[in-house]
C-alpha cells in the first residue's frame, strides 16, 4: 500500500514517531510518500507538497491534533482519500491512534483492517452584489463562520434555509457547521451535539444576543444564504477556523454541502458517544451497574 504522511512538526516526539512510522512501513513492503519538510527532518529520500501526496497515497497518516486531520482532511476530501490520525496532541476528536499504538496500527495497514468512515463537507462561496457567485471555492470539514473582523460591535445577518427567511442573528456572527462540527466551535457557541451520521446542517449564532435567533438543525441538504444587514461593514468568512474571504458592501455568503465527502479511517470500533463522555464531560467508566441506580449493557 502507498501511505502518505503528513506531520506537524512542533508536536512533542511528532519526527521520532514519523520516523519509526517510514521504517517500519518499508520494512513491511509499504511505499511511503512524505511531506518536503518532514522529509527533510528525517532524511528521507524525497518529499512532495501535500496536495501530491494526497493524489497518490492510497491511505494519509496525519502525525498531530484534531488541527492537523482538519488540514489532511481539506486538503484529501475532493479525492476522498481516507486519512486516519495519530494524536500527538491532547484532545483527539479525529486523531484516534495515540503513538502507543502504531504496532496495531502496522498490522491494520498489512492486513486491510480499517473501517472507512464517510462524513460530509461543506462548501461557502461569496455572493457579489446579489450576483451569482462564479464557484464555490471555500471547502470545510468542521464548519464555516460569518464573523465581525476587527470592531466590537455586534452585527446583525439574515439567515435564509432554501430561500425562506429563517431569522436574524444578533451577536458576533454565524456558524454554519457540518455534524462533525458540532462538537467544534459550535459547542462552543451552545449549539447542539449531532451524531455524524445524521444528514444535518447546523446553524448555531456566536455570542447571540437574546433577541436574535437560536441555534437550528436543518436538513443536509439545504442551501443556507447569509445576507448581512449593515452595507458599509466588512466581515469576514473563515473555514475550519481559516481567513477564507472578505464579505464587504453588499455580498451574501452561500454555505451548502459540498459534492464530496471526507473519509477518515478507523482501526477499531467508532463508538461516537464513548468519544463525547471522554472528551467533553470526562468520564472514562462504562455504564452503571449497581442496583436500583442504573442498568448493565
Amino acid at each position: 500500500m502507498k501511505i502518505g504522511i503528513l506531520a506537524n512538526l512542533t508536536k512533542t516526539n511528532t519526527q521520532d514517531v514519523a520516523l519509526r512510522l517510514v521504517h517500519d512501513l518499508e520494512a513491511r513492503g509499504h511505499g511511503c510518500i512524505v511531506e518536503a519538510e518532514l522529509a527533510g527532518r528525517i532524511g528521507a529520500a524525497e518529499g512532495l507538497p501535500m496536495a501530491e501526496i494526497c493524489a497518490e497515497a492510497e491511505l494519509i497518516l496525519s502525525l498531530g491534533g484534531d488541527g492537523s486531520v482538519l488540514r489532511a482532511v481539506n486538503a484529501a476530501a475532493h479525492l476522498e482519500t481516507p486519512v486516519l490520525g495519530i494524536n500527538m496532541g491532547r484532545v483527539g476528536f479525529l486523531s484516534e491512534v495515540p503513538p502507543t499504538e502504531i504496532a496495531g496500527l502496522l498490522d491494520a495497514i498489512d492486513s486491510g483492517a480499517f473501517t472507512l468512515d464517510r462524513r460530509s463537507m461543506l462548501q461557502a462561496a461569496v455572493q457579489p452584489g446579489g450576483k451569482d457567485p462564479a464557484g464555490f471555492r471555500y471547502a470545510s470539514f468542521n464548519d464555516v463562520s460569518i464573523t465581525r473582523d476587527k470592531y466590537a460591535c455586534i452585527v446583525r445577518l439574515d439567515i435564509f434555509v432554501q430561500d425562506e427567511f429563517a431569522g436574524t442573528v444578533v451577536g458576533d456572527g454565524v456558524l454554519v457547521s457540518t455534524p462533525t462540527g458540532s462538537t467544534a466551535y459550535a459547542l462552543s457557541c451552545g449549539g447542539p451535539l449531532v451524531h455524524p451520521s445524521l444528514d444535518a446542517l447546523l446553524v448555531t449564532p456566536i455570542s447571540g444576543h437574546v433577541a436574535g435567533m437560536r441555534p437550528m438543525v436543518v436538513p443536509g441538504g439545504s442551501v443556507i444564504r447569509i445576507c448581512p444587514h449593515d452595507a458599509h461593514r466588512e466581515l469576514d468568512l473563515l473555514v475550519d477556523g481559516k481567513f477564507g474571504a472578505r464579505i464587504s458592501g453588499n455580498d451574501e455568503a452561500i454555505v451548502r454541502r459540498a459534492p464530496f465527502q471526507a473519509v477518515l479511517a478507523h482501526i477499531k470500533p467508532y463508538r461516537y458517544f464513548d468519544i463525547v463522555r471522554s472528551k467533553i464531560y470526562g468520564e472514562n467508566g462504562g455504564p452503571r451497574d449497581q442496583k436500583g441506580t442504573g442498568c448493565k449493557e
